[in-house]
């Protein structure tokens, strides 16, 4: 969700990408706007501090606030990246040799877990809030 204000210099800049991101990930996402002028009270209640503000929302819930570019590529990026799962499987050690191959320069992280389990969700759960956290 983008929180604006018409008067912003930036907000105006972006606008064009933000509407062409919306286009583009039609089906898959939802970019909404809220301009703050008229609902303050929404603004106060997510901490909206300058315009532009942009922030990630999951099933309702505001999960990351937004630091990347202002592009429509970014834009598009983030919100395909944060739409990933937060883990891959890998069923043999192989496999997660490739894996981290494929990921050379990043920071992969391994953790061995049984399908189902806590452990597990544990993991996806701590995964998907350190992609957050990193701007995912």
């Amino acid at each position: 969700i983008k929180f604006y204000a018409p008067w912003c210099g930036h907000c105006k800049k972006m606008a064009e990408d933000w509407k062409t991101a919306a286009t583009q990930m039609k089906g898959k996402a939802v970019y909404a706007e809220v301009d703050c002028t008229v609902e303050k009270d929404l603004a106060q209640r997510f901490k909206v501090g300058g315009y532009p503000s942009l922030k990630l929302f999951r099933d309702g819930q505001h999960i990351a606030d937004y630091k990347g570019g202002r592009d429509l590529r970014s834009l598009v990026n983030y919100v395909e990246k944060a739409q990933q799962p937060p883990a891959v499987a890998v069923d043999s050690a192989s496999a997660t040799a490739d894996f981290i191959s494929a990921n050379t320069g990043k920071n992969v992280v391994v953790g061995f877990a049984t399908p189902g389990s806590s452990s597990l969700s544990d993991f996806e759960r701590a995964a998907r809030e350190v992609g957050e956290d990193a701007g995912s």
